[in-house]
């Protein structure tokens, strides 16, 4: 006999402890030489309770997840979470395709640009990964290259365009954090390249 139980979206009030449990159980949350965040302000916690959740608690989970990744503070802030969740209250339909442009301004070069101010919000993931006949394997395999982007972009933020700080703030070698780059047609704006040629 199979237990039937309620999805997320009609058990919002459950949202906060999930959140809460996740915070205080999860290994995600025990960043190195850094204290775990210890809740959720006031705003993102609205925004996620507004969200529809069509992917259930795995989704929440991973939306907590990503937030910590980005998460400053020892609160997650309505900007560590993704376009598409502080945007809830007004969801696109499913056949809209991402407007990653209208996030990510373009250099000269036509590659996506670093704002270098670290309250710019990260571009949306792909929202196709919900459209119907998405394989599993495809939506995985586009929702870590999402998160790669949206990562290797929040660190270049953070670090004022700087490829050899940004790299060692994610504890990668300084010529694969460039290769990411390069993968997700990446420009540090203001980036010291004589510093960091290869």
């Amino acid at each position: 006999m199979r237990l039937h139980l309620p999805a997320l979206r009609d058990r919002t009030d459950d949202v906060p402890a999930l959140v809460q449990h996740f915070l205080e159980t999860c290994a995600f949350n025990r960043k190195p030489n850094a204290p775990p965040v210890r809740g959720v302000s006031r705003e993102a916690l609205s925004a996620l309770q507004s969200y529809p959740w069509p992917g259930n608690v795995r989704e929440l989970v991973n939306v907590v997840e990503r937030a910590v990744s980005f998460c400053d503070a020892d609160l997650i802030q309505l900007s560590d979470l993704p376009d598409y969740i502080r945007n809830a209250k007004a969801p696109p339909p499913r056949e809209t395709p991402p407007r990653r442009s209208a996030t990510v301004p373009m250099g000269a070069s036509g590659a996506p640009t670093v704002s270098m101010n670290p309250n710019t919000p990260a571009p949306a993931p792909p929202e196709e990964l919900l459209a119907e006949g998405v394989t599993f394997k495809d939506a995985k395999e586009r929702w870590v290259a999402s998160f790669e982007r949206d990562y290797i972009l929040q660190l270049l933020r953070r670090n004022t365009g700087n490829i050899s700080h940004a790299a060692r703030a994610a504890d990668i070698d300084r010529k694969y954090f460039r290769k990411l780059m390069k993968k997700y047609d990446i420009e540090a704006a203001g980036a010291d390249d004589g510093d960091d040629a290869e």
